[in-house]
């Protein structure tokens, strides 16, 4: 018998689970991504598939799916009120989806076309993708090994390349879009100024 993953909704000021999904299958829940004033849902499973849930209906049901046979997934993320959703891999690729149709655009953002030369190695998994709060043309895109890129979406190249030498774990802006900061293996965080990428502007190593 397949092991059921559930979703559970809490409305905050309310008793009680506001409603629940199934996913019937035995893979593990590793992302979520509300679409934001629009009542829908994506879920990203272990088994490399998106779902995308109608959440306004009484029992909520899947509209769409999309299966990657090639790549696994480690990362998603979808900006605000926007129609793409940033699919990043355990290859270091990042395919976009059109939320509307649930069909992958033609759009890839390729590895080795992020890092150039920065790195002579893979770079690892994506860890991080995420906009910045000021330009959404601007993405930034965190590799597993410490490599992180701020790719210009319109020109289709990396405006700047950040290298730090321990692994990198979550990665999170400052509002103005000035800054951002990386929280890595060792325990370290490293604060980088978005138009300084040859060193940190701050570290701090918390005990």
């Amino acid at each position: 018998m397949p092991h059921i993953i559930q979703l559970f909704f809490h409305r905050f000021g309310r008793p009680g689970v506001e409603c629940y999904c199934q996913h019937e299958s035995g893979a593990a829940v590793i992302q979520l991504q509300f679409l934001i004033n629009e009542g829908a849902l994506v879920s990203a499973l272990a088994d490399d598939t998106l779902h995308l849930w109608n959440l306004r209906q009484k029992r909520p049901a899947i509209l769409h799916s999309l299966k990657f046979n090639r790549e696994r997934i480690t990362f998603c993320h979808l900006p605000f009120q926007s129609k793409w959703l940033y699919v990043g891999t355990e290859r270091g690729n990042i395919h976009i989806v059109n939320v509307e149709s649930f069909t992958l655009s033609g759009y890839v953002i390729m590895w080795n076309k992020a890092i150039e030369l920065s790195s002579k190695s893979h770079p690892g998994p994506i860890v991080h993708i995420s906009d910045n709060p000021m330009d959404e043309g601007k993405l930034l895109i965190g590799f597993e090994s410490g490599t992180v890129v701020l790719w210009d979406l319109k020109s289709k190249k990396a405006d700047y390349r950040y290298t730090h030498d321990e692994a990198i774990h979550s990665v999170a802006w400052h509002h103005e879009g000035k800054q951002f900061i990386c929280s890595h293996s060792d325990g370290t965080l490293t604060i980088w100024n978005v138009k300084s990428p040859t060193k940190p502007f701050q570290t701090i190593t918390p005990h």
